[in-house]
């Protein structure tokens, strides 16, 4: 009892957890504008495109490591496009769990995002422009880091990396971007979800969560 009195107070005096939070909608925003943007650079707009694919998706960075299989399931609904856009991953966090039953994870987000055009038929067409065709995407990271000469690599970009390309892309809108790091990026719908007061089971699944609710009130 004495020594657990002591641990007690000792966690009282623990610095305060540093948590990436989540993009504010104007931030995402800008993300699909970026997107849109025709006069700024094709890899930066190919990027653009993977962050938004994780915000929607609902994507820890190194789920975008090494992904398979791309599907774009759309159809034409009242003259509106509607569908999603989805890969499979084996390189998740719980993917050693899975792997004796040979399952992938299915990361799926809905084409359309906070504004118009829908941004995934967007990034479809940037991805064609800089050599990342998805129709006949075998297997490779979602953003492969690019070397000296501006070329893709064979490498994905790293979690540090993603965060520091993330925050160039957001430096024209805002400055506060301190807390903001490629684990915003998962928690960004998911936020979203939660002040919308969404089901909490519904939430889970979507966070690609088997069960736990500590990591739902995170």
């Amino acid at each position: 009892a004495f020594t657990k009195g002591i641990l007690d107070k000792t966690s009282t005096n623990r610095p305060s957890r540093k948590q990436a939070r989540p993009l504010k909608v104007a931030e995402v925003l800008h993300l699909e504008e970026t997107l849109n943007n025709e006069d700024l650079d094709l890899y930066d707009r190919y990027a653009a495109g993977a962050f938004l694919f994780a915000v929607y998706a609902r994507c820890r960075w190194s789920d975008l490591r090494s992904v398979h299989g791309c599907e774009l399931d759309i159809d034409l609904s009242n003259d509106k496009l509607v569908g999603f856009i989805s890969f499979n991953t084996f390189s998740h966090k719980t993917a050693s769990q899975v792997a004796k039953h040979g399952l992938p994870m299915p990361l799926i987000a809905p084409i359309w995002g906070l504004n118009s055009p829908p941004w995934a038929m967007t990034w479809k067409k940037v991805a064609e422009a800089v050599s990342l065709d998805f129709s006949s995407f075998a297997k490779g990271a979602i953003l492969p880091a690019p070397d000296a000469s501006g070329k893709w690599t064979h490498r994905s970009v790293t979690s540090v990396e993603a965060t520091k390309w993330l925050a160039e892309l957001l430096r024209p809108f805002t400055s506060e971007l301190e807390d903001v790091s490629s684990h915003s990026l998962k928690a960004t719908t998911l936020s979203w979800l939660a002040k919308a007061g969404s089901d909490p089971h519904h939430r889970t699944v979507l966070g690609h969560h088997s069960s736990g609710k500590k990591s739902l009130e995170v």
